[in-house]
């Protein structure tokens, strides 16, 4: 990829939707080294504020902040989400047994396989059921995942973390850390790479992933590569250690960094009440973010339940403010105006909608009406059926049509920018830094075909990024 860099930039003749209240839109932006040196429709003013500037006309096309998309699981992307996984209907054992090795045939080149399957035949159970084939294979189904001997030994599972290569409940989110990691390092980076640009090409400048692996993006910083923000959230429940905290620090927090952990608490995977008051003591103390996995509305409100009644019995109200939501599916009125009062932010994922096929799926309009600092991520883990796309215009489609799932839950376009951008900032306590164009904020931009605020609901998704600035460095640009 070839990043074009220049001391100072002035794009003029611009529509510019700020996402800043205080000066909703200007004509002028101002760029000097990695910052946001002016704002405003004064072309000399911009010119002095940047000194040198080369001169960009926008010819009158929209810039604006770049996208932040809260929540991407580039990790499974690599395994599930890649060429590397295939899905299989539920099948007998025999059946079982040829399908994989007739997958495995057909791709001689492929380091791992990745088996998807809803139901475990019988007869499938262990690692020993798996030893059929020598090359490291890892089977995902409803109830867990079977890593065979290889893949076991080159993950490094010890048997009581998967007990006959058995990997069950939460421990098989964390064990796909371990198993990516343990992937070629050249796939790993070519997979960076491949990922960047998909991230430039729709305009997303900031991204927050549900990994944990920063020595490989900081390692592309350090050779100029790094061509978007990357926030890491690890799971902080690590098989026997359910208090994990990454030691990880970066020597450029503004482009790699790893903050706070990530939990579930589902039906089927619940946060024990001592495990949320360990979590919410350490966490406090660190100032650390607790993000939550959350979907269903009676796991909302017993989580609800719990963070209140924590920060009640530390006597600081502000502390229901370490918490974050991801997800929430299911929402009432009154669940919102909770989330409200105690200031916990949710990301909502529009991207999802038409697998739930509701009309009340990922409420956007409950939780903004009620004031809920909303921000976005897509959930997106590459391949993916039905297709999760990691493109922003196409999830403020969603959130603005509600993938026509009903009309209650629509947002307005606007709102749906500003959770994009300010929101996704503010999720990751960042919105001084980034989310909006202001002068002394971070140069991350792009420029768009068409005005999202003009354009028809249905065709929002159908809008172009032109090009794509991060750090004063475009690092995409087509047709403009």
């Amino acid at each position: 990829m070839q990043l074009v860099f220049a001391l100072a930039v002035v794009i003029t003749n611009a529509h510019v939707l700020t996402m800043n209240p205080a000066q909703p839109t200007a004509k002028v932006v101002a760029v000097a080294g990695d910052r946001i040196a002016y704002v405003g429709d004064d072309l000399a003013a911009a010119e002095k504020a940047a000194p040198g500037a080369a001169l960009l006309d926008a010819g009158g096309r929209t810039v604006m902040p770049g996208f932040n998309d809260a929540h991407v699981h580039f990790g499974l992307s690599l395994t599930l989400g890649s060429d590397h996984g295939i899905d299989l209907p539920n099948l007998d054992r025999r059946a079982f047994i040829r399908a994989v090795k007739r997958a495995s045939a057909a791709h001689p080149d492929r380091d791992w396989l990745f088996i998807k399957i809803r139901d475990l035949p019988r007869g499938i159970e262990s690692a020993r059921d798996l030893a059929f084939i020598s090359r490291p294979l890892l089977v995902v189904s409803a109830h867990g995942g079977i890593l065979n001997p290889r893949a076991r030994a080159l993950g490094g599972f010890s048997n009581d973390e998967a007990p006959g290569g058995f990997i069950h409940g939460r421990d098989l989110a964390t064990s796909f850390d371990r198993l990516i990691k343990a992937l070629p390092f050249g796939r790993l980076t070519g997979g960076a790479h491949e990922f960047l640009a998909h991230l430039a090409r729709v305009g997303i400048t900031s991204v927050q992933l549900i990994d944990e692996l920063p020595d490989l993006f900081d390692g592309l910083r350090r050779k100029g590569e790094l061509t978007a923000r990357i926030r890491f959230i690890p799971f902080g429940h690590q098989f026997e250690n359910p208090f994990y905290v990454s030691s990880w620090k970066g020597p450029a927090p503004d482009w790699v960094r790893v903050e706070g952990v990530k939990y579930f608490d589902d039906e089927g995977a619940r946060l024990p009440r001592w495990e949320m008051e360990e979590i919410f003591e350490r966490s406090r103390k660190a100032s650390r973010q607790v993000v939550v996995h959350v979907l269903s509305g009676a796991a909302l409100e017993s989580l609800l339940d719990g963070i209140e009644q924590l920060a009640t019995a530390d006597h600081d109200p502000a502390a229901t403010r370490l918490w974050r939501i991801e997800h929430a599916d299911e929402v009432t009125p009154e669940q919102a105006r909770r989330l409200a009062k105690d200031g916990i932010i949710v990301c909502s994922n529009p991207s999802m909608i038409p697998e739930w096929h509701t009309e009340s799926a990922f409420p956007m309009h409950t939780l903004l009406a009620a004031g809920v600092r909303t921000c976005i991520g897509t959930d997106w883990v590459g391949r993916h059926v039905p297709e999760r796309s990691l493109s922003p215009m196409s999830g403020v489609e969603l959130a603005v049509t509600h993938g026509g799932f009903g009309t209650a839950e629509r947002i307005t376009t606007a709102q749906a920018l500003d959770a994009y951008t300010v929101g996704s900032a503010t999720a990751e306590h960042l919105e001084k830094k980034k989310g909006a164009l202001r002068p002394g904020m971070f140069a991350d931009l792009i420029v768009l075909s068409a005005d999202p605020l003009t354009t028809p609901p249905e065709e929002l998704g159908a809008i172009e990024v032109l090009m794509t600035m991060v750090g004063g460095r475009v690092v995409y640009r087509h047709g403009f």
